[in-house]
């Protein structure tokens, strides 16, 4: 294959990937929903940590590196919480903002 024709097949997969992220963010705002519904917390770390660490594992089992898993891991959370909050504030406003860890498992993630 030719440069262009190899550019023109990232451009296809970055489009792929953009629209498994506004999947992934419409579920998560699905989440939201069920949040407001249970009352249950905007954030729960110990769910971002896992998500982390699946990205992580699965991204190094084909050969990706540690540091870009984690970096899109966040990214994406980062996406879903946005979200999410976005709903809550419209829905509800009284939520707590972060539950089932404590606030250090955040600052130790964003090192």
């Amino acid at each position: 294959m030719d440069l262009e024709t190899l550019r023109e097949e990232i451009r296809k997969k970055d489009s792929m990937i953009i629209e498994l992220i506004a999947e992934r963010t419409a579920l998560a705002e699905e989440i939201a929903k069920v949040k407001i519904e249970t009352n249950e917390p905007l954030r729960n770390l110990e769910v971002e940590k896992k998500v982390i660490t699946r990205y992580i594992d699965e991204g190094v089992s084909k050969g990706l590196s540690a540091d870009t898993m984690k970096t899109v891991a966040s990214a994406l959370i980062t996406e879903a919480v946005e979200s999410e909050s976005r709903l809550m504030n419209e829905d509800s406003g009284n939520l707590p903002a972060i539950g089932n860890a404590d606030r250090q498992h955040l600052a130790d993630d964003n090192k």
